[in-house]
């Protein structure tokens, strides 16, 4: 199914909010940043809730994101794999993510690519569930909030705009938002 063809599928159930919902669940398995720019300008085109199409992106990415995690921990079952979870370099490792795990979170929700393998190492290092929980939740409460909100303030001409240079400018973005009050605090020493 071509992108095309998901556009139109989302376009041809928007009267029927459940059914809409689920579409847009199941989207953000395959493509997110698709479900994510097409659920928003159908709430800025169309009659639809905002609430539905935002609520759906948030649960089909933290869905998402927890099926990466337990993906992680269910690899911990395969004794061939527990030697090399289990090695010292891995112990350092899952210490470090341990730690480090609201950058490792965020980092890798604005760094396409990264997510798999973060997750799924978060997973396999059995690192805190509800922690990863929490973070993966105002990760993608930031990311799906700003994302959503530039497609469905500035609708089509925003994918124009940015095209390919959305990642650039969105990871600016958020860079500024949380890096900015930081650096004016310490300016105004």
């Amino acid at each position: 199914m071509t992108q095309i063809e998901i556009i139109e599928l989302f376009y041809s159930v928007i009267d029927k909010p459940f059914l809409l919902a689920f579409l847009i669940i199941l989207t953000t398995f395959i493509l997110e940043d698709l479900a994510t720019t097409t659920a928003a300008l159908i709430a800025a085109q169309t009659d639809v809730h905002i609430l539905v199409p935002l609520l759906s992106l948030f649960a089909g990415i933290v869905i998402g994101d927890i099926g990466l995690y337990g993906l992680g921990r269910y690899a911990n079952r395969y004794k061939f794999l527990q030697k090399f979870i289990h090695s010292e370099n891995m112990e350092r490792a899952s210490k470090m993510l341990d730690k480090n795990l609201i950058l490792a979170v965020l980092g890798s929700r604005f760094l396409p690519g990264m997510r798999l393998p973060t997750y799924t190492a978060i997973g396999m290092f059995e690192i805190s569930f509800s922690k990863f929980l929490g973070v993966v939740i105002i990760a993608v409460t930031i990311w799906t909030g700003i994302l959503f909100s530039l497609f469905y303030m500035l609708g089509s001409a925003a994918e124009e705009i940015l095209g390919m240079y959305k990642w650039y400018a969105l990871t600016s973005l958020i860079i500024i938002l949380i890096a900015g009050p930081k650096v004016y605090r310490y300016l105004k020493k």
